[in-house]
């Protein structure tokens, strides 16, 4: 007897209705599949928040051009 024929049996023995079962697991699986949707768009959003964060961070304005002499000039650049 293979175990596909023994579930079978079983059921049969049971009297157990099939669709209440599977409507159940659908339900759970349902849930499931939301919260871990929920999950990943938590991290997408913390994941911009970061990115947005870093940005925000950075130094602004101009950059300095390394040909500039710096502000307060070294003697190299009092000779000429």
């Amino acid at each position: 007897m293979s175990e596909t024929e023994l579930v079978r049996l079983l059921r049969e023995r049971a009297d157990i209705p099939d669709d209440g079962h599977r409507t159940r697991i659908a339900g759970v699986r349902a849930k499931v599949r939301r919260s871990r949707w929920r999950q990943a768009g938590a991290v997408a959003v913390a994941v911009a928040v970061v990115f947005a964060g870093v940005l925000y961070a950075l130094p602004r304005g101009q950059s300095a051009d390394p040909a500039d002499p710096p502000a307060d000039p070294a003697p190299v650049y009092l000779d000429g």
